[in-house]
């Protein structure tokens, strides 16, 4: 094992501690709480702030696009995870439930790919492109970012129609069916 991939060593470990974990617990139902879900995309932002005011970023029109670029295309990773997840409504009590799909981890382990090997191809070609590994590593976190927000939308747009239908269900008086779920597009 050369140097090079001793650094990787731990990574790949938690890496893979990270993939059996949401393996294991994937396909789990979880309750959604909706009032809870700006929590951790703000406590992420914050944390990204706070990177970006401790590294002196040189604010260059370029590196805003590129951060722009980023968030943009996190966002549509997270919005394309959010619809894998499955989302029920229980229409008597109106409790939201969730459940991820294997297709939601096989698309966070495809980006965590696609994201290891751009990110070594950019490093070793930043002086070329006259951009700092830094900055290169930054738009990788508002990557994240934006993956993070998108799927947190999503979830909150559907959470919000499936207990939409679940009220007017309610009012109507009928007899309601045991589930509610949202055909996915």
């Amino acid at each position: 094992m050369t140097p090079a991939q001793a650094q990787y060593a731990p990574l790949l470990v938690l890496f893979g501690i990270f993939i059996l974990r949401v393996a294991r617990g994937g396909g789990r139902v979880r309750d959604v709480r909706i009032e809870r879900l700006w929590i951790i995309p703000a406590v992420f932002a914050a944390l990204m702030i706070a990177m970006l005011s401790m590294q002196h970023v040189d604010w260059s029109p370029a590196l805003v696009a590129v951060f722009v670029v980023a968030l943009a295309l996190g966002g549509g990773a997270g919005w394309i995870r959010g619809r894998t997840t499955a989302i029920t409504i229980v229409p008597e009590t109106h409790v939201l439930k969730s459940q991820n799909s294997a297709a939601g981890l096989l698309v966070v382990m495809g980006f965590l790919l696609l994201r290891m090997l751009v990110r070594d191809y950019s490093l070793q070609h930043a002086t070329q492109w006259h951009v700092s590994p830094t900055s290169i590593v930054e738009a990788f976190m508002m990557f994240a970012l934006g993956a993070i927000v998108g799927r947190r939308v999503e979830i909150l747009l559907r959470c919000q129609r499936l207990l939409a239908q679940a009220r007017a269900a309610s009012t109507a008086g009928g007899v309601m069916p045991s589930e509610l779920s949202e055909e996915r597009a």
